[in-house]
């Protein structure tokens, strides 16, 4: 598990020692460390420095003082959850101090959340095409083609970065009520905000929503525990239905990850008359 990649005790001179290891692939691991733990309060850190070895995997070590061992844990295990990736909106959001380490965690996953169970937008000339090609199976194909095009681009990483990053107030009262518990008063009262913030912009609403959506899908959870290797959320079906963006118009089968799940339909019997 990841924690055993990390090991934290005390040194002789009294300050606390922190070191991480990584595979030197992953890149941006020193600053990400950094504003970590800068989130702990009279922290100071005294010295840093990496190493690298021929098996591919770094070592950052911190000489840390004003603060305790288990303060540090609690933050050194939040980095396998990041997103460590340079041009990603949510990281340079947490890099500014906009979002904590926490905010940046649930964002990614809710961003995760919404590319699956986020129904793909219908305007109105969506439809009227659709139901001009409706009876041309090469006309009906390439437009559903076109939409998935289109929606993998609208629920992109990047894109739905851009909207957190263009509206993180709003995406930290979502946090703060999963963090609290939510309930259906809770909920309400932030989507009535959403639709007043995002009254002429449907798209913008629409996502929101969908991120305001995983606090009522998620029954059960390990985002707040302490020794973590992942995060587990249990979904409730009744909360969210399935949607990718190739397999929005297919009512008997979805795309997950790759991986295509066929829901077989149940063949009705025939009446047999004697």
């Amino acid at each position: 598990s990841f924690h055993e990649n990390y090991h934290i005790h005390e040194t002789p001179t009294g300050e606390i020692a922190l070191s991480i290891g990584f595979r030197a692939d992953r890149p941006a691991y020193f600053s990400t460390l950094t504003c970590l733990l800068s989130e702990i309060p009279d922290l100071k850190i005294n010295k840093k420095f990496m190493e690298s070895f021929s098996n591919g995997v770094q070592t950052y070590t911190f000489y840390i003082s004003g603060t305790t061992k288990e303060a540090i844990a609690s933050k050194a295990n939040l980095i396998n959850q990041l997103p460590h990736r340079p041009n990603n909106a949510i990281s340079h959001l947490m890099a500014d101090k906009i979002l904590t380490a926490e905010e940046t965690v649930f964002s990614h996953l809710i961003m995760i959340f919404s590319f699956y169970f986020s129904p793909p937008a219908e305007s109105e000339d969506y439809t009227r095409l659709k139901a001009m090609v409706e009876h041309e199976p090469v006309g009906l194909n390439r437009l559903k083609a076109l939409r998935s095009g289109l929606s993998q681009e609208i629920m992109s990483e990047h894109h739905l970065g851009d909207v957190i990053a263009a509206n993180p107030e709003l995406l930290k009262e979502i946090f703060a009520d999963f963090k609290k518990g939510s309930t259906p008063a809770t909920r309400e009262v932030i989507a009535a905000k959403i639709q007043t913030v995002f009254e002429k912009d449907a798209h913008t609403r629409n996502i929101f929503n969908a991120f305001l959506s995983f606090n009522s899908a998620a029954v059960k959870h390990n985002f707040f525990k302490s020794d973590k290797a992942a995060i587990a959320v249990r979904l409730d079906p009744k909360a969210c239905l399935l949607y990718t963006s190739d397999a929005a118009d297919e009512e008997d089968s979805v795309d997950l990850g790759g991986r295509r799940i066929i829901k077989k339909k149940k063949k009705k019997k025939k009446e047999r008359i004697l």
